[in-house]
């Protein structure tokens, strides 16, 4: 691990930081009003679906 990652109790690392040379990113949920902080990419995709879905 370095100074910009620290490990999850499952073994995941984990960025401490969004928005600070990394790929976690403070983003707006389209149609929601939300902003959150998520890793960009694919995963970003499938999480505002869920959120969007959701709301």
């Amino acid at each position: 691990m370095n100074a910009r990652h620290v490990e999850s109790a499952n073994g995941w690392t984990i960025e401490k930081e969004a928005n600070h040379v990394s790929t976690v990113w403070t983003r707006p949920v389209a149609g929601t009003g939300l902003t959150v902080d998520i890793r960009i990419g694919d995963v970003e995709a499938i999480l505002v679906h869920v959120i969007r879905s959701e709301r």
